[in-house]
């Protein structure tokens, strides 16, 4: 069952049942094709880890053959990089190679890279803006003139992790406290990329143009809500939305032979949605910290701590008290009273 679930690819073929001179009957057959399906192959892992970790006692032996195996993958794939650059400037020549008229293809190119900027463009000024000005009733473009240095560290280095000690500054500039930066920042690193959902479901849509395959209404329905939730997984390097595009094209089972057209323009998409991943962490940011503030949630002058030290494996934080208690301020602003052994 598990080989099934993870080898072997659902698909619903379309052939014609008892048909006479004057009727034809269409029927949908639902079967397996050989090849790994990627969504099963997902679950599956994730049944397994979270079912091994139950019982570590017992299933210690296939945790350590997986971590055995994660290894030999990872020492490969150091190998396997090494051949990376002649591998890209032979995936480009086969993709231009196998396009019947070159002309077309790039014409078809300079239209996405101008889609994406049209993207792009619509999230900056207008989503972005929009939905500052509904929740902090503030204009955005005044912070856009203080997060020039970002933005340029996002466009020259494509990643948004790269940008954090430029978002901290600006930040700290702006007047944002400190609690809600260094607490938000990473989080929205790792989880939200605006921008590259963008362009993972535009690349979808461009390569199963390329190939010829037509999507129905419920097929970029999900090609939009899969994007939206896969570039949460993405790490802040450098094109890592191409490894999402694979992933969906393999689940709509889309023809890949055009995606590594996508590595002709990559240098230029992957500069403009790192520039928006950027400007949706600083709009995230703000509106945190302005609710943070309305709200009174934040603590201007908390307990400081005076000391902290180890003691017999065992962490303690020594604190201002009052009387034989430590005395903290809660969020109500209430004293919180804490018992302190």
């Amino acid at each position: 069952m598990l080989a099934t679930v993870t080898f072997h690819d659902p698909e619903t073929p379309s052939g014609t049942g008892n048909a006479n001179n004057s009727e034809v009957v269409y029927r949908r057959n639902v079967g397996v094709s050989s090849g790994p399906n990627i969504l099963g192959i997902l679950m599956s892992s994730l049944v397994l880890g979270l079912v091994s970790g139950t019982r570590l006692e017992k299933t210690q032996p296939f945790i350590a053959l997986a971590e055995a195996v994660t290894e030999v993958m990872t020492i490969l794939i150091e190998h396997i990089i090494r051949l990376l650059p002649l591998a890209m400037i032979s995936l480009i020549a086969s993709a231009l190679a196998s396009v019947d008229n070159l002309e077309n293809g790039l014409i078809a190119l300079s239209l996405f890279v101008a889609s994406s900027v049209c993207f792009n463009a619509i999230l900056s000024i207008i989503v972005f803006p929009l939905i500052y000005v509904i929740f902090v009733r503030r204009n955005l473009f005044v912070v856009y003139k203080a997060m020039y240095r970002p933005l340029i560290t996002a466009f020259s280095t494509t990643s948004s992790l790269v940008t954090l000690p430029d978002l901290f500054k600006v930040c700290d500039q702006l007047g944002v406290e400190v609690h809600v930066v260094r607490t938000i920042a990473p989080f929205l690193t790792s989880f939200n990329a605006n921008g590259s959902a963008a362009f993972v479901a535009s690349a979808v849509c461009f390569t199963a143009q390329v190939a010829g395959f037509r999507l129905h209404v419920v097929q970029l329905i999900g090609i939009g809500f899969l994007a939206g939730f896969n570039v949460m997984a993405l790490p802040a390097v450098p094109s890592a939305s191409i490894i999402t595009v694979f992933l969906i094209i393999r689940v709509f089972q889309i023809p890949e032979q055009a995606v590594s057209l996508l590595f002709i323009v990559e240098f230029i998409n992957d500069r403009l949605r790192t520039v928006i991943n950027v400007m949706s962490h600083a709009t995230c940011i703000l509106t945190v910290h302005f609710w943070c503030a309305k709200r009174q949630l934040l603590q201007k002058d908390p307990i400081p701590v005076t000391a902290v030290f180890k003691e017999d494996f065992e962490e303690k934080i020594v604190v201002q008290s009052n009387g034989d208690k430590p005395l903290l301020n809660g969020l109500d602003g209430q004293p919180l009273h804490l018992t302190v052994s």
